[in-house]
């Protein structure tokens, strides 16, 4: 996963796009040999040649190796095709394609070379040859122009709209660690806390698995995590459809029951313990106890009473529910 905030392409994008860059350098040679110009058709037959064997050998892996690669194909390209037909061809177009690709994947220092470099190659290629060598008619060099320009605009449109749908990806994902629990799937402490901040009635049961720490000591953080999970799925099939369940921490788990009555929340669980005690674990009998309380404003003095009448069913005897009053 991306460590920054912000998605910059990978190989990965750059192997995804190679099939339409050699597609047009196979096109683009095609054409030129038609128009009678081998010398830039063979070019670019070569150029597709070079990126194919650069895709099927796995050297896109190396991002930077393979940008330089494409970067300097292009530059020769383009000045062979400006030399050969003239300026009104179009094919400096295409030296907008780093900037515009380093946009979103280079850093400010490889900005800083991309940039003078482009600029450089742009004014070369449309102020150094002729607007027109006579190589082609003119309206052949203007069909060319608008065929660059076309692609041009297709390979800008393609770099943009995966930048926004990868970003709005990173941002789904960002979104998820920040209110859901990574390991079970339930919201985090987090998105409780925020949810119940705007809730004035309703339930709470605070649960925690029995012994866990023996669970960790004896057979691992692993089995802890299989059994979190376990329990995990077993809160969420009981779950009323508008409660809400949430890993508060470790091995505690808080419900929000928004409708449920006493009876409702008793019953809701004695069926999370009986389902809980039938999982079969080596050596050990599971087990959960809970606290619950009525929701109060504000919700972290239910957090406290809850945790409080959690404490009391593990001091009972454990495999219990008790319930407690909200002191003012």
């Amino acid at each position: 996963m991306q460590t920054s905030m912000q998605y910059k392409f990978t190989y990965k994008d750059i192997h995804r796009m190679l099939p339409g860059i050699i597609g047009t350098y196979i096109i683009m040679g095609v054409l030129f040999y038609a128009l009678g110009l081998p010398v830039l058709g063979l070019l670019n037959t070569a150029g597709g040649a070079v990126l194919l064997l650069l895709r099927l050998t796995g050297l896109t892996r190396r991002t930077k190796m393979a940008s330089l690669l494409i970067f300097l194909q292009m530059l020769l390209h383009l000045a062979a095709a400006s030399f050969t037909l003239g300026s009104y061809s179009g094919f400096y177009l295409y030296i907008f394609i780093y900037p515009i690709f380093g946009l979103v994947s280079f850093s400010k220092k490889e900005m800083m070379v991309v940039i003078p470099i482009s600029a450089l190659a742009f004014s070369a290629c449309v102020f150094l040859p002729p607007p027109d060598t006579g190589a082609l008619s003119y309206s052949a060099l203007t069909i060319f122009f608008g065929l660059n320009a076309a692609a041009m605009a297709g390979f800008s449109f393609y770099v943009f709209y995966q930048y926004f749908k990868r970003n709005q990806e990173l941002l789904g994902e960002l979104n998820r660690m920040a209110f859901f629990d990574m390991l079970t799937g339930l919201c985090n402490r987090r998105a409780m806390t925020s949810l119940l901040k705007e809730r004035t009635s309703g339930k709470l049961l605070l649960l925690d698995i029995d012994d866990f720490k023996k669970v960790n000591d004896t057979y691992g953080h692993p089995a802890g995590d299989e059994i979190l999970q376990s329990l995990a799925g077993i809160i969420q099939q009981e779950m009323p459809p508008e409660g809400t369940a949430s890993r508060w921490g470790g091995e505690e788990f808080l419900l929000y029951l928004p409708e449920a009555t006493v009876p409702e929340t008793n019953a809701l669980f004695q069926r999370i313990l009986k389902r809980f005690a039938r999982l079969t674990y080596p050596g050990m009998a599971l087990s959960v106890s809970g606290g619950a309380c009525a929701l109060a404003d504000p919700p972290y003095h239910s957090f406290s009473c809850a945790d409080n009448a959690l404490y009391q069913s593990k001091t009972n005897g454990k495999a219990r529910l008790h319930w407690a009053e909200l002191s003012s």
